[in-house]
């Protein structure tokens, strides 16, 4: 009995402590999110329509912009967007509302759909009335929202990260002098979890492979969608504007339940997004194109007013074509994109669960 007990006690003292926090190393390889690694080590978009390419129906460049990110710095955004940490209460993290599923959008009772962050590098402004302009606005608001997360200030975020020995080495190892007794800044966290979101990139759609010169990346019915969706008659390309599939202006379409004028979403991803409108009025994409095939805003089921984007108007497809722009839209989703979600976080918290 006594060496039964001795051993056990033995057993007990050389086991690792139920509440230890295993290590965290950041990741010094960019994520496959659409990325690459240059010479320097810098994170940068995979992308491919730097320059107009009419030889394969890619008629639209995209603004360039420097963007450069650290991979070591992605990795810590990605860690505080699971970690609900971040929350007053700690139940709620980012992605309670953006799920990777999802295409880091996501749905709620009563509320407006929750906006996708895909391609977010590329959008001069946020939220679906636009109102902010920097990241710094953008990641504050549901930070400090009653409906959302629930603090009370900025503060007393920064003073539980402070008081977290996980998060302060992990922050040092992203600053250059690595100094650890450094309190974390506002700025540091914007700055990881705006890499992170920005991280969020995908130009590897069917789409994109069928515009590059892939002539079998589309099947026949989505090249007919294809033409529809940049036909005269229909003009979805004016407002979901290739190669980002939104314009990012402030519009009026009537949608259900939406009389107010609000961001032209992105189509990209579109297949695992629903349900649609910004209110999610619509639970498939054939019912979406219906809607608007029949007027939008200005047919019965719509919300019709003097600022009503003059675009929104019968079209008249016939049921046929209908299916076929549908069939296009689905060429817009990359189903081998996705995001490593962590299995521990740093601050020992139980990850939110994802769909």
């Amino acid at each position: 009995m006594v060496v039964l007990i001795a051993s056990c006690l033995a057993a007990l003292i050389s086991a690792p402590s139920l509440a230890a926090k295993k290590p965290i190393e950041l990741s010094k390889k960019c994520p496959q999110t659409g990325l690459y690694q240059d010479e320097q080590g810098y994170c940068r978009p995979v992308q491919p329509y730097s320059e107009v390419n009419s030889s394969y129906h890619g008629l639209w460049k995209l603004e360039t912009r420097d963007i450069k990110l650290k991979p070591e710095t992605i990795d810590l955004g990605r860690l505080l967007f699971f970690d609900p940490i971040l929350s007053n209460d700690g139940t709620m993290a980012c992605v309670s509302c953006h799920e990777p599923n999802e295409a880091f959008s996501g749905t709620h009772d009563g509320l407006r759909n929750v906006p996708g962050l895909i391609n977010l590098a590329y959008s001069p402004r946020f939220f679906w009335d636009g109102r902010a302009e920097t990241a710094s606005d953008q990641i504050r608001e549901p930070l400090l929202s009653p409906v959302e997360m629930g603090n009370k200030s900025l503060e007393s975020i920064l003073d539980r990260l402070n008081q977290d020995e996980s998060y302060k080495a992990l922050f040092a190892t992203i600053r250059a002098d690595k100094n650890v007794k450094k309190a974390i800044s506002w700025l540091e966290v914007v700055s990881a979890l705006d890499s992170f979101q920005k991280s969020l990139i995908t130009f590897t759609a069917p789409y994109d492979r069928y515009v590059l010169g892939d002539s079998a990346a589309l099947s026949d019915s989505q090249v007919r969608g294809l033409r529809l969706f940049r036909s005269f008659a229909t003009r979805c390309a004016e407002c979901h504007t290739p190669p980002l599939f939104t314009n990012h202006q402030i519009l009026t379409v009537g949608a259900p339940g939406e009389s107010r004028a609000l961001k032209v979403p992105t189509l990209r991803q579109i297949a695992k997004t629903g349900p649609y409108t910004h209110r999610g009025a619509f639970e498939t994409l054939q019912d979406v194109v219906k809607f608007y095939n029949d007027g939008g805003g200005r047919s019965k089921n719509g919300i019709s007013g003097k600022d009503t984007h003059w675009h929104v108007r019968p079209i008249g497809l016939t049921g046929a074509e209908q299916q076929e722009l549908v069939d296009f839209l689905g060429a817009l989703t990359d189903d081998s994109w996705h995001v490593e979600i962590p299995k521990s976080l740093p601050s020992g918290l139980k990850p939110v669960s994802v769909n």
